[in-house]
C-alpha cells in the first residue's frame, strides 16, 4: 500500500506539488498582462510588471522570506537590500537591474535593517541582522569590514543596558525559539548613522534599547550612548523596530 501522510498518499502530494509548480509558472508567464494600482489621491501606486520581472531569477525561491528594509545611496541613487538565503543586493537607480554583492555567507542571513552612510570620506553599508544577532559594516563591493556582536556590558552610560548585557550571555539560537531561557538576547532590528555614530535598535528581544557605536582606531566599538529598555514608561520601548537619524 502507498505510504500515507496524515491521510494523504505521497503520490497525491507529489501530484499536488507538480500542479502548484505549473500554476506558479503560468502566473509568472502571464504577469506582463496584469495591471494593478492601489492608493488614493496623490498617493496612487501602480504595479510595474517590468520591475517585478527584474527580480533575480535565482533569488525567487527566497522571495517569500524577505523581511527587511531598503536604503538608497543619495549620491548615486543605487538602492540596497537583502534577500535571506541569497545575499546583499544592489539595485540600479532605475530599479531594473539587481546585482548580488560579496560572497561571504554571513550576508545571506536576514537583513532586517540597512543604512548606507558616508564615514571618513568612504561610503559604507551597515546591516542589522536580527536572526544572526549582529551588525555588519560592509563596503560597496560586498566585503565585510567588521562584525559587531552583542555588547558585554559596561560600554554605555546607561546602567540598564550595561546590566542587561553583563547578566545575559549571548545566545546564538535558532530564530523563533522563544521559550524564555533560550530567547535571543541581541536581536537587532535596524541601524542608522549620524555624525560619526551608528545607532542600532534591538527590539526583537528583551533588551529593547537604542545602542550607539563609534569608530576608535579604525574599529567600531559600542558606546558610550544608549537608552530605552523594554517597558511602558516614558523613554522605554515595546519593540524598537526602526530608527532614522537626521541632523
Amino acid at each position: 500500500a502507498a505510504a500515507q501522510c496524515h491521510g494523504v498518499s505521497h503520490e497525491r502530494l507529489e501530484r499536488l506539488e507538480m500542479q502548484i509548480a505549473a500554476l506558479t509558472e503560468m502566473l509568472y508567464a502571464q504577469r506582463s498582462d496584469v495591471k494593478a494600482t492601489t492608493g488614493q489621491g496623490d498617493a496612487v501606486f501602480s504595479w510595474d510588471v517590468a520591475l517585478t520581472n527584474a527580480f533575480p531569477e535565482a533569488a525567487r525561491p527566497f522571495e517569500k522570506d524577505m523581511h527587511g528594509g531598503f536604503n538608497e545611496d543619495p549620491e548615486t541613487g543605487l538602492v540596497y537590500t537583502g534577500i535571506p538565503g541569497y545575499g546583499l543586493c544592489c539595485i540600479s537607480a532605475d530599479l531594473t537591474t539587481w546585482t548580488r554583492l560579496g560572497t561571504d555567507e554571513r550576508l545571506q542571513s536576514n537583513i532586517h535593517g540597512i543604512a548606507v552612510f558616508k564615514h571618513a570620506g568612504e561610503t559604507q553599508i551597515a546591516l542589522a541582522q536580527n536572526e544572526a544577532q549582529r551588525v555588519l559594516v560592509v563596503g560597496l563591493d560586498g566585503v565585510i569590514k567588521q562584525e559587531l556582536v552583542q555588547p558585554k556590558g559596561g560600554e554605555f552610560e546607561c546602567a540598564e543596558a550595561n546590566g542587561y548585557y553583563s547578566h545575559r550571555p549571548s545566545l546564538q539560537v535558532p530564530w523563533g525559539n522563544r521559550d524564555g531561557r533560550h530567547r535571543p538576547t541581541f536581536a537587532c532590528t535596524d541601524v542608522t548613522y549620524l555624525n560619526g555614530q551608528l545607532y542600532v535598535t534591538t527590539g526583537y528581544c528583551d533588551g529593547d534599547f537604542v545602542l550607539t557605536a563609534s569608530e576608535v582606531g579604525g574599529r567600531w566599538q559600542w558606546g558610550p550612548t544608549a537608552w530605552g529598555g523594554k517597558g511602558v514608561h516614558p523613554g522605554q520601548f515595546q519593540t524598537a523596530h526602526g530608527i532614522f537619524a537626521h541632523g
